[in-house]
């Protein structure tokens, strides 16, 4: 989304610095805990603006290429710096790649098998009004926002 992009673009232009200030590494572990947090909260949006604004806080994510091509540049040798960066960046778009599918094909229906039973409530209010598929796609973001908390901590 265009939000979600002029995230990236904003982050990625204070990463650079921020990179040479604090290193990649930091950087790296406050990248993933900054986004998600607003991935973990995707599931209480609303409207279309409230989705809007999480996308482009979510944004801030797309900025980690910046603190991993660093991280990578000084970790290896001039000579196959270039082959360690272009590796990099590879398994990060696959790591994209991957998320889309796992996150629709696996976790969505199965967080929908999880709250199938729950449809039988009626009258209720909030949460428990909605039905399995709303229920399932309002929590499966807490998935990978634990998963990048996780880890951030293993970085730092």
């Amino acid at each position: 989304s265009l939000c979600g992009t002029a995230g990236t673009i904003v982050m990625r232009i204070l990463m650079g610095p921020a990179c040479d200030k604090f290193g990649a590494r930091i950087c790296m572990a406050l990248i993933l805990i900054s986004a998600a947090v607003p991935t973990g909260l995707t599931g209480l949006v609303k409207t279309s603006n409230g989705l809007s604004i999480v996308r482009s806080f979510i944004g801030i994510a797309g900025s980690s290429f910046v603190a991993c091509q660093y991280w990578t540049s000084s970790m290896f040798t001039k000579e196959v710096a270039g082959t360690a960066n272009a590796l990099v960046a590879g398994w990060g778009n696959l790591g994209g790649g991957v998320t889309q599918l796992v996150m629709g094909s696996a976790l969505f229906p199965l967080f929908e098998l999880i709250f199938e039973d729950d449809e039988e409530n009626t009258g209720e209010k909030g949460f428990a009004a909605l039905t399995s598929s709303e229920k399932a796609w309002r929590l499966v973001f807490i998935v990978p926002a634990f998963l990048s908390i996780a880890t951030a901590i293993v970085i730092v």
